[in-house]
């Protein structure tokens, strides 16, 4: 066949269905990390994914310049496909062989990218476009591609698995996409009325499925239902769990605080993979918090040698997570944080100053730091002010998250504690108006700031400091959710110490995975 116009080849590309037209990553700020965090994903380690993991992976690796691989996942996706799908493996690979359309033209292969578009073309048949068959395949390839990529994508994720179902509503593979769709998009979005009702309609048509199993466990675990998932765990463990199966139950040993479990789990993992940054960071996670719930406990002989031990093998997986390709801004946050608690400020500090000049960092990530960091200056340097201001940048990054919480209990304490020190405690009054303003409280902001401008005008030779009653300075104020967020958590932040300034007793907590 003769080579079509350049312009006609394009044309005809942009009507296929594949990674190169969904414009999966337009949103993200950096490419960095993204593999990992799509290997690691909720989605990927579903059975019977692994051909549309690679489609993705393929066209990642295009992103990144790294054509070759790219070539090697769509060789690895066609193999799959025919493994996992041995009756649908043409309409499954339309997929696959769009990908490879799209990377053999960008790589100026013409002849190469027409030979796949009309491989699609003998496949679709003669449809209005030729280059593009509706069918519940291809809406489940591009649900679990979406899926994989993550929270943001897990509502169109759910609407292509809600599409396919519609014209194969007993197809098994598509319903257990839905419940995971639906899980993956609860969780992003941190919805309170949570059901795993689909889940587990999904597990009772796939009794043997250890993924799903593991996914409801965790689903049941969030809801405070942990000896049901427990249960679920186990069985999943009690056959040939894939690498995906023990990093989930590994994960929720560890959200369960039983890092002895999630240990054994993880170490496991690692003999069946190489390791990564987020294994040896979660390693170190688990290893940080077991130093942290043996100081919870009585002092017994020998406690200071073991929680010394306990923290240095945590340093010694965090500094292998930062030291691997594809380490996230946490990572460097969680070693510096461990160098602050075994004494070495310095490195500490000089950790934390290299995040903050990262660039492409999400506002979650620049949230998570300011609080992180401030707790630093607060606890580790006694540096009141500098905290206070780091606070409030993670204030002014309307996130809704943990550390936000942390953070504006944190804020509270110190606007009652700059009260207690200074006499005329302007700070404090200054510091409660501006958190009752983040929380549109603007009552109770202006009443906060009129007593600082009392505190501020009581010495103007004017007199006009007496129209303002010179208020007694603040207490502590509690905000929602204050016990839980300031509580030992192996996914929380830097919490407060049992008396301030005293290092050995600061639980310096762990991040949740990625």
């Amino acid at each position: 066949m003769s080579e079509a116009p350049k312009d006609s080849l394009e044309a005809a590309l942009k009507q296929l269905s594949c990674p190169f037209t969904w414009h999966l990553f337009e949103e993200e700020p950096t490419l960095k990390n993204l593999e990992e965090k799509i290997s690691n994903g909720l989605g990927f380690s579903c059975p019977q994914t692994g051909a549309s993991g690679h489609n993705l992976l393929a066209y990642l690796k295009h992103l990144q310049g790294c054509d070759e691989e790219a070539l090697s996942c769509l060789r690895r996706a066609e193999e799959l496909t025919r493994q996992e799908h041995p009756g649908q493996a043409d309409a499954r690979n339309l997929v696959t062989w769009g990908s490879y359309a799209w990377l053999y033209y960008r790589l100026g292969r013409r002849k190469e990218s027409r030979a796949y578009l009309d491989k699609v073309a003998q496949t679709c048949g003669r449809l209005a476009s030729p280059y593009r068959i509706d069918c519940p395949e291809m809406d489940c390839e591009e649900g679990w591609a979406r899926l994989k990529c993550g929270g943001p994508h897990a509502e169109r994720a759910k609407a292509c698995f809600e599409r396919a179902l519609e014209r194969d509503p007993s197809r098994l593979e598509l319903q257990v996409g839905r419940a995971v769709a639906t899980c993956v998009q609860e969780e992003a979005r941190a919805w309170k009325n949570q059901s795993p009702d689909l889940l587990r309609q999904a597990l009772a048509l796939d009794p043997g499925n250890d993924y799903l199993k593991v996914v409801l466990a965790l689903k049941l675990q969030k809801m405070k239902d942990e000896a049901e998932g427990e249960k679920l765990v186990e069985e999943a463990l009690a056959g040939a769990p894939s690498v995906g199966v023990l990093r989930l139950a590994a994960k929720f040993y560890r959200k369960r605080g039983s890092m002895d479990k999630a240990l054994e789990v993880f170490k496991e993992v690692m003999e069946r993979q190489p390791p990564t940054s987020s294994l040896y960071h979660q390693i170190g996670c688990c290893y940080r918090t077991l130093a942290n719930q043996l100081l919870q406990q009585p002092k017994v002989a020998g406690t200071r040698e073991k929680v010394l031990e306990l923290r240095n093998l945590a340093l010694e997986y965090l500094e292998k997570a930062v030291g691997e390709s594809g380490c996230y801004p946490n990572m460097y946050s969680d070693l510096a944080s461990m160098y602050a608690a075994l004494g070495q400020q310095e490195k500490a500090e000089a950790i934390f100053q290299k995040v903050l000049r990262m660039g492409h960092l999400t506002d979650g990530e620049k949230q998570q730091l300011h609080q992180r960091y401030g707790s630093f200056q607060e606890i580790f340097r006694g540096q009141e002010d500098v905290a206070i201001h780091h606070y409030l940048e993670g204030v002014k990054i309307k996130e809704k998250s943990m550390e936000y919480e942390k953070i504006m209990s944190k804020l509270h304490e110190l606007a009652a504690h700059q009260g207690d020190r200074k006499p005329s405690s302007l700070q404090g009054w200054r510091l409660l108006g501006f958190l009752a303003k983040q929380k549109e409280e603007e009552q109770l902001a202006m009443e906060h700031y009129e007593k600082a401008l009392g505190i501020l005008l009581q010495h103007f030779p004017s007199g006009i400091g007496s129209l303002f009653p010179v208020p007694p300075p603040p207490e502590a104020e509690r905000v929602p959710g204050d016990q839980e967020a300031n509580a030992a958590d192996p996914d929380g932040g830097v919490s407060g110490p049992p008396s301030r300034g005293s290092p050995e007793g600061t639980d310096i907590a762990l991040l949740r995975e990625g």
